[in-house]
């Protein structure tokens, strides 16, 4: 007679997630890429998202290692779980999961100075973000312009050496997810002299007014 060898398994397949990472914001559509392996072979995998089941791979021949990789898209915005659930030829179960946020919303830029119109000389134009972001860039004339932050997802452009007339300001703003927001303006810029001008017509306009008045008020008293 021959004797029979079995195999006890008890142990399930182990799943790494390779991408995404827990945690972190992504937008749709992106890749879910996973390594699953067992020491006898694995013969059914699945992919499930907040615990729906989205894709599914039975395979004809068990594997001892195996790459699910699945592009999702379709999900709406917020948290979710997804899931990578594998089962081995003895019937053992093994599952693997993270938990990341879709954002598909480019973060909004808002000016902060108010005024459009400036005088020669330095200064400093000021952008709040919606959220955080990865990256702010400034365009100045298509050229490129040095940012800083200032605040909470607050930055500013300082510049100097501006010619008079107009220019032609564009920031790009991407959030953590790749979300890409562009806010895009106009600004003026004058000579000094002009309004230092203007400031003189203005105070001979006052003059001339005061002198109407008092000579008015002159023929007026008896």
């Amino acid at each position: 007679s021959s004797d029979e060898v079995f195999h006890v398994d008890l142990t399930p397949p182990s799943i790494t997630f390779i991408k995404p990472r827990a945690g972190v914001v992504v937008r749709t559509p992106f890749q879910l890429s996973a390594s699953v392996k067992d020491n006898y072979g694995v013969r059914l995998i699945y992919v499930t998202v907040d615990g729906k089941v989205i894709k599914e791979f039975r395979l004809t021949k068990p594997q001892i290692k195996y790459g699910v990789n699945v592009s999702l898209s379709d999900l709406q915005e917020g948290p979710h779980r997804i899931a990578v659930v594998a089962e081995d030829v003895a019937g053992n179960v093994g599952k693997g999961s993270v938990t990341l946020t879709i954002d598909n919303t480019p973060p909004t830029i808002y000016y902060l100075n108010g005024t459009k119109s400036f005088t020669e000389g330095t200064l400093r134009l000021v952008f709040r973000v919606s959220e955080p972001v990865s990256t702010f860039k400034a365009l100045v004339d298509r050229r490129a312009a040095k940012v800083f932050r200032v605040g909470d997802n607050e930055w500013a452009i300082k510049l100097s050496d501006l010619s008079p007339g107009k220019h032609n300001i564009t920031v790009i703003a991407k959030d953590l997810a790749g979300n890409v927001g562009t806010l895009k303006l106009i600004i003026s810029i004058s000579h000094t002299y002009v309004l230092e001008a203007v400031a003189a017509m203005l105070g001979l306009v006052i003059i001339v007014i005061i002198a109407l008045y008092l000579r008015r008020k002159r023929r007026a008293t008896p």
